[in-house]
């Protein structure tokens, strides 16, 4: 995992439904365990990710006797035809033994860009899971301690990881340069056409800032709550700040707890391109987004295929007033757009559950480990155990901010996936480190 607030709870029950079927599970931060793959016992890595460095880390763990399984998070909220964003680096079929796409649209995208070179499975994804009506109880004590503290609220949230990241290398010189390593753009770009791109998305950023400043400046004048969420890796003084220059009662910045307990206490969520659209649709939550810069980036975000959208900020204020007086259009849409989303996301309401259908392609996998022609002279450990915390979570405060995954939240957590979904009696959570859990049987 990286961002615990949004990758924890997916994790958590797929680990869960492995550790039901037998596995060992090693859970936590991506760069702890991958650091550990020279002595693990051969296993599984399940990566969060396929661009240039994740393949890299996917090389490394096969050079050490493990099969590779993997899934793109960042294709949850992205459209990917005409996208010049890849992601999936062009060497993933070489280590990757088997690519989980959440639906049908990923996976003829990643059939047409690799063809049979790279096994894919078509799984969903186990954050559509946690959306689904039968989880909705798992957040009840929380949405009522939220409903009580806001009463009747919108929710706002930001996603501007471009121009107010929390990182220590936050410039966009710096975020380009990431980019670039990460080869994630279209390998048929130039450098200078990147560039360009880049600079497109900054403008985007830029424009959706001023959008959320001026949405925010005309909701401190009604009466009822709103509720600010910056993005985990947004650094949240900087709305802090302005929510404090407001000088208003009605709104507050709130970053702490997971956001879907806040999306589902909101009568509506507003946003500008914001994956918490996709979520609040799956939620059956009211959500608009507000596509006021009239950049052709916002054609890259599945919130605003599949959402409400308004094109100014008048507009979105509007819609917000209507809606708040009593108006359905924004309710009234769901069913159409659902059926749209099922082309995007398996698993989205019934059937088996995405975690279920990604644990039976590692049980396949699991017959192939061990395979690795590696004689290094690196001993293997026979019960796995952390030798020692990466140095990117001990001595990283923007990987640490982002990941956020306790002691209590882990136990909590296990323990009402027990009483939800009536399974996974036996399943328990080991604590190996700060950031790294054992879940078994």
């Amino acid at each position: 995992m990286e961002v615990g607030t949004r990758e924890f709870l997916a994790r958590c029950l797929t680990s869960c439904v492995a550790a039901e079927r037998g596995f060992t599970v090693l859970l936590g931060h991506q760069y702890t365990l991958l650091e550990h793959a020279t002595v693990f016992p051969p296993g599984i890595y399940l990566s969060k990710g396929t661009n240039a460095i994740s393949t890299t880390n996917m090389k490394l763990a096969k050079e050490y006797g493990h099969v590779n399984a993997a899934c793109e998070e960042e294709n949850f909220f992205r459209v990917l035809q005409g996208n010049p964003i890849f992601c999936s680096d062009r060497h993933l079929p070489e280590v990757c033994d088997a690519f989980l796409t959440m639906g049908q649209e990923e996976t003829d995208f990643m059939h047409e860009r690799f063809g049979e070179a790279l096994k894919v499975f078509q799984c969903g994804n186990a954050r559509a899971d946690i959306l689904r009506p039968e989880f909705r109880s798992f957040f009840d004590d929380d949405v009522r301690e939220i409903k009580g503290r806001f009463g009747r609220y919108i929710l706002v949230n930001s996603n501007l990881g471009i121009t107010n990241s929390s990182s220590v290398d936050s410039s966009p010189d710096d975020i380009f340069a990431s980019w670039i390593g990460s080869e994630i753009f279209d390998p048929a770009l130039s450098v200078s056409q990147c560039k360009n791109i880049f600079e497109d998305f900054v403008s985007f950023e830029k424009g959706n800032a001023q959008t959320l400043r001026n949405l925010l400046s005309e909701l401190a004048q009604r009466e009822f709550s709103v509720i600010l969420r910056p993005h985990p890796g947004e650094n949240k003084v900087t709305w802090e700040k302005f929510v404090s220059d407001l000088n208003t009662q009605n709104i507050e910045c709130v970053s702490a707890g997971s956001h879907i307990p806040a999306i589902l206490g909101a009568d509506l969520v507003v946003h500008t391109a914001c994956t918490t659209g996709v979520e609040s649709l799956l939620l059956d939550v009211p959500a608009l987004s507000a596509c006021t810069t009239g950049s052709h980036i916002n054609n890259y975000y599945l919130s605003n295929r599949f959402n409400v959208t308004a094109d100014s900020v008048a507009g979105a204020t509007e819609q917000i007033n209507r809606f708040m007086a009593g108006d359905t259009a924004i309710s009234d849409a769901r069913p159409e757009l659902m059926k749209g989303m099922s082309h995007y996301l398996d698993a989205l309401e019934s059937g088996p559950l995405a975690a279920d259908q990604i644990v039976d392609v590692l049980e396949d996998l699991s017959m192939k480990t061990g395979d690795s022609k590696y004689q290094g002279r690196t001993s293997r450990q026979e019960e796995p155990s952390i030798i020692s915390e990466s140095k990117h979570f001990s001595n990283g405060q923007f990987f640490r901010q982002k990941y956020g995954v306790t002691p209590e939240l882990m136990e909590n957590t296990v323990g009402r996936f027990k009483e939800i979904l009536g399974r996974f009696q036996g399943v328990h959570a080991e604590q190996l480190s700060e950031s790294a859990w054992k879940i078994s049987r």
